[in-house]
């Protein structure tokens, strides 16, 4: 009976499994017409407007990777490569540390 239940509990989980993973989809044969291309109209002149001036949006952190910290060498670099690239979109700043 002890070897017989974990038999059968193993042949169970594998049935489960195999069952689940099997694909029950048979593509079905087109026999419908190809789509049918319409003209598209010429193109009409648009104005652009210019987009939307964004505020500076200034996100202060407290962070234990700043200051001394041996993880602040290459954190804070990254960061300054961040406020270069988005500048007048984002500014990160941080306490400079910080003991949270």
């Amino acid at each position: 009976m002890k070897k017989i239940l974990p038999f059968l509990l193993v042949i169970c989980l594998l049935s489960f499994v195999l069952g689940a993973c099997t694909d029950t989809t048979s593509p079905s044969p087109s026999t419908s017409n190809p789509p049918v291309s319409t003209p598209t109209p010429p193109p009409t002149q648009t104005t652009t407007t210019p987009p939307p001036t964004q505020e500076l949006v200034t996100i202060t952190i407290p962070t234990y990777r700043s200051g001394e910290d041996g993880g602040a060498k290459l954190f804070l670099p990254q960061v300054e490569r961040f406020n270069q690239q988005y500048a007048g979109k984002y500014h990160f700043t941080f306490y400079i540390n910080c003991k949270i």
